[in-house]
């Protein structure tokens, strides 16, 4: 996501340089046009690099830089990279990217708790911080005070996405199959709704992805004697999954634990409309734009709604959809940090 967050920076005019942890460079880079510095990460013991890395020769490269950077942008008030930005750029040239919208649970989330209740306050308080989502907003408002009411999310690179308006009678959940994501719900719902109704009983569930749960979602498809109703699809290439998100007549999502949901950006880019739970931290996009449902917990009729207002939510989506381009979030970051420097 970074790597193209970047490309829509660049091809605005600006010159771009990522800075990423050496721990996860690919075995493969794509060539980019822009700057690309991975850094050894340090202590990895202690700070891990999943987690809340420690890169000391940032140090070195932010002052040695300082006088030629026009802005950082760093992902997180609560990492030890944004206090290092903090500790050498002028703080009217950071913005910290906002996605966290509950402390850690690490060591009783003291950690957390400290951060954020005595260095933030202490070393981070006057830098602007761009939050991804609602919930991220009333997060961090609650320790700084600097905080963008504009909401700055995840982008998708909308040019490989293919906007459809011809639906066929299925719907698709795509996700890892795993006991977090909740498939086994999605399904349980979704034959209700087919046997709600003999006009329903035609319609097909996807699923697409894999997990150490397939076992469990195959027996309990069988156990529900729906075995031609559910279609396991597995993993999807990209053109698939655009292929088959588009046909879709709705995303289903029922997760017990998620952040921003890239998936809702790329059912919205093929004109898919999505019912989910309100799990996932951007909700607010469904409802306040009427590309679908998002409620605590739907249920069936939920599903029919979706059914009967279908046209209007694919229209829906379709007219949102260059609101969740790479180029869209950039554009909008930078009006943000110019409007509030």
């Amino acid at each position: 996501m970074l790597y193209n967050y970047a490309l829509a920076f660049y091809n605005q005019g600006h010159n771009v340089t990522l800075i990423a942890a050496k721990d996860f460079m690919p075995d493969e880079l794509e060539v980019y046009p822009y700057s690309i510095i991975f850094l050894e990460s340090n202590l990895k013991w202690l700070f891990k690099p999943d987690l809340i890395p420690l890169h000391l020769k940032l140090f070195k490269y932010l002052l040695h830089n300082k006088n030629n950077i026009d802005l950082v942008i760093s992902s997180e008030v609560f990492q030890l990279n944004s206090l290092i930005a903090a500790l050498c750029i002028d703080k009217k040239k950071i913005i910290f990217w906002q996605e966290m919208a509950v402390h850690q649970k690490k060591f009783f989330k003291l950690p957390s708790l400290i951060w954020h209740n005595v260095i933030a306050k202490l070393f981070l308080k006057d830098i602007l911080v761009v939050p991804r989502s609602e919930r991220a907003y009333f997060f961090i408002k609650n320790y700084l005070a600097h905080v963008s009411q504009t909401l700055v999310g995840h982008g998708i690179a909308l040019e490989k996405f293919t906007a459809n308006t011809k639906k066929e009678d299925y719907f698709i959940s795509v996700a890892r199959l795993v006991p977090g994501k909740n498939i086994d719900s999605i399904i349980k719902k979704f034959d209700e709704f087919i046997k709600s109704d003999t006009k329903f009983s035609h319609y097909k569930l996807l699923i697409a992805g894999g997990g150490e749960e397939l076992d469990n979602l195959v027996s309990l498809v069988s156990q529900l004697s729906i075995n031609n109703s559910v279609i396991f699809c597995g993993q999807l290439s990209h053109h698939e999954l655009n292929n088959w998100l588009g046909k879709s007549k709705c995303l289903l999502i029922n997760t017990l634990k998620d952040n921003v949901a890239l998936i809702v950006s790329e059912a919205i880019a093929t004109g898919t409309p999505i019912l989910s739970n309100s799990v996932i931290h951007n909700d607010y996009i469904i409802n306040n734009n009427n590309l679908g449902i998002a409620k605590s917990d739907w249920n069936y009729l939920d599903i029919i709604k979706i059914i009967e207002n279908n046209n209007n939510y694919v229209e829906n989506c379709i007219k949102y959809q260059e609101k969740v381009s790479f180029d869209y979030y950039a554009e909008l970051m930078l009006e943000v940090f110019n409007e509030e420097k």
